[in-house]
């Protein structure tokens, strides 16, 4: 969610600015460096120079201290660092942020990054046995040691709130401004962003839980104890993730009040909603409503659709469906952008872009905003989330393709070309070196963000 969020944002800055070209600049830089990576969720590279690894604009200039190794962070805005000096052979992990600024010291074994908001850090200790242990140590000449979580630090907007320790802790969940933590009991504290605990404990890890009282089904928010979904209610939106709650056709916002009302015969397919679009169902046949207003965005005609159909619908407008087999998308509105051509099974699904093997040769890329391209390419390197790929030719050259089928980056000789997922930042290696090339680019996205 936090990924899709990100990309939400470009896209309707975009948007905003009336930024509909295809391709506009796009500028080239030739980076020394003896080792780089680039985030896919942000405009930074990843550079090694003499035995330390730095953060740095796509220019290459330095925004970070050195470390002994920089990684990013899946799906986040973080990326964990190593202490480049530390005596303390297992303690010495931290993260950072993209502009280079220490969110948690480098002084832990490991880290676990629940959510933009929560981060857990660990210290470990000493065991014997390999069947105590949460953690293990390995050497370059085979031997292990063995350790146990002693405490885990929790942190809040790069804050420590608190510490549990190893026996409190088995595994945790992250709901807006509330931890869930499970312990070794089977049972589940949940906690404020002040590491207060809640007075509710139940079994369940869940945000929500529904009870009985006389026969009527009451909504309960672990992380404050309170009733939810009904007059009265005190939590914020922003405050939680799940916002809305469904029973058969019907959607509730947090304090009860009625928000949507699906036609006879459709309804919802989750009965808890982190998003304004949903998706529905009837007569065994899916699509995507806009839960504030009722309107169908996506028609109820299609088999299945895309795992994130309602991040995409909400974000970027459009939806990988199915429909009597075949694979294709369709835009909101109910637009099909890409044809139904293609047996589902074959197709290999990426997001917003998708590819299938040509029985004649080649491979075959499906775009969700400029439907098949015509191109036959000897290789397509697809992520879920990213709006460009990477491309192989017949003759060994590769290339950047937008979303719009338009090439970013010319097919050329390089060994390979990396972009991160917003299309705004690639790199690749040939005989020169490494090159990073900025690309100021939007796909002609016509439909509106929610």
């Amino acid at each position: 969610m936090f990924l899709k969020r990100g990309i939400a944002l470009f896209l309707a800055l975009l948007l905003a600015l009336g930024c509909f070209s295809a391709i506009a600049e796009t500028r080239q830089f030739y980076i020394e460096a003896d080792s780089l990576d680039i985030a896919r969720n942000s405009d930074v590279l990843i550079i090694g120079r003499e035995g330390a690894t730095y953060l740095a604009k796509p220019d290459g200039t330095v925004v970070s201290a050195g470390y002994d190794n920089i990684s990013e962070e899946s799906w986040t805005a973080f990326f964990r660092a190593d202490a480049p000096e530390h005596e303390d052979k297992l303690h010495y992990k931290g993260l950072i942020d993209a502009e280079g600024r220490v969110i948690i010291p480098m002084q832990y074994a490991t880290l676990s990054v629940l959510s933009d908001r929560w981060q857990l850090a660990f210290k470990c200790e000493p065991v014997e046995d390999e069947a105590d242990s949460d953690y293990t140590l390995y050497f370059l000449n085979g031997s292990k040691e063995y350790y146990r979580f002693g405490a885990v630090d929790v942190y809040y907007d790069a804050v420590l709130e608190g510490t549990l320790s190893g026996e409190e802790y088995m595994t945790a969940y992250a709901y807006g401004d509330y931890l869930c933590v499970s312990g070794p009991n089977g049972e589940y504290t949940f906690y404020n962003k002040c590491m207060v605990k809640a007075p509710y404990i139940s079994g369940y890890s869940d945000e929500f839980i529904c009870e009985y009282v006389d026969d009527t089904p009451v909504y309960i928010h672990q992380g404050t104890g309170t009733p939810a979904f009904c007059a009265g209610c005190t939590l914020e939106e922003d405050e939680v993730d799940y916002i809305y709650l469904t029973e058969d056709n019907t959607a509730y916002d947090l304090r009860g009040n009625v928000v949507c009302v699906l036609e006879e015969g459709c309804s919802f397919e989750c009965w808890m909603l982190d998003s304004r679009c949903a998706s529905v169902k009837k007569d065994d046949k899916y699509g995507v409503v806009d839960v504030l207003t009722g309107e169908v965005l996506i028609p109820m005609e299609y088999d299945r659709l895309g795992e994130y159909c309602c991040d995409e619908v909400t974000l970027e407008g459009y939806v990988f469906a199915v429909k009597d087999g075949k694979a294709g998308y369709v835009r909101r509105g109910g637009e099909v952008t890409c044809d139904f051509e293609y047996d589902a099974d074959d197709v290999i699904e990426e997001g917003l872009l998708s590819y299938v093997y040509d029985p004649e040769g080649g491979i075959v890329v499906l775009s969700a905003a400029a439907g098949i391209l015509p191109e036959r390419y000897e290789s397509a390197d697809l992520h879920t989330g990213a709006l460009a790929f990477t491309a192989g030719d017949a003759e060994g050259r590769v290339a950047l393709i937008g979303l719009n089928g338009k090439e970013l980056i010319p097919f050329g000789e390089y060994d390979y070309i990396y972009v991160n997922d917003s299309a705004t930042l690639a790199y690749g290696y040939n005989d020169d070196g490494y090159v990073v090339w900025t690309i100021d680019y939007a796909d002609a996205l016509e439909m509106p963000v929610l």
